[in-house]
């Protein structure tokens, strides 16, 4: 607790780590443990210890209550990440230029195997059309069909 509050968290993170390794369901340890790794940024760490934890003393509130925020923590993590994945492929299909010549700008495998799910605003900035079939299309050419991305010539009707 003393390298916690000193933030000191790396120091925190061994010392529960060695209080873990001589008793696995010492939930204090844990408890603090998730804090240091929430102090040093490793949030997935941190949500596995919170769930072990949890999963341990289901009626401690303050397990609860560490495992709340840190999935929560990991959900506007993830949104954000999504967030710039969408802007930065959205310019890269502004900086594409010519959109209706898609040969010259083929997809990657790692375009053609992803999936991202879109939200609305985002959609709507790149013009990508709910179509009949469970398809979407966009300005830029690529059909969204059952969760895999093909390329296709643009067309304006679905």
């Amino acid at each position: 607790m003393a390298y916690l509050k000193l933030r000191r968290f790396e120091e925190a993170k061994n010392d529960c780590t060695e209080a873990l390794n001589l008793d696995d369901r010492y939930v204090k340890a844990y408890s603090r443990r998730i804090t240091a790794r929430k102090g040093l940024g490793k949030l997935k760490e941190a949500m596995d210890d919170a769930e072990f934890a949890v999963s341990v003393d289901a009626n401690n509130p303050d397990l609860r209550k560490q495992y709340s925020e840190i999935k929560a923590q990991l959900m506007e993590k993830m949104a954000k990440r999504s967030s710039v994945q969408a802007k930065h492929t959205i310019s890269e299909c502004d900086k594409a230029g010519d959109r209706k010549d898609m040969s010259s700008h083929p997809l990657s495998d790692l375009q053609k195997d992803g999936f991202m799910e879109v939200d609305l605003p985002v959609r709507a900035a790149a013009g990508i059309r709910e179509c009949s079939g469970g398809t979407s299309k966009g300005a830029s050419g690529v059909s969204l069909r059952d969760n895999n991305m093909q390329e296709e010539k643009p067309s304006w009707s679905c």
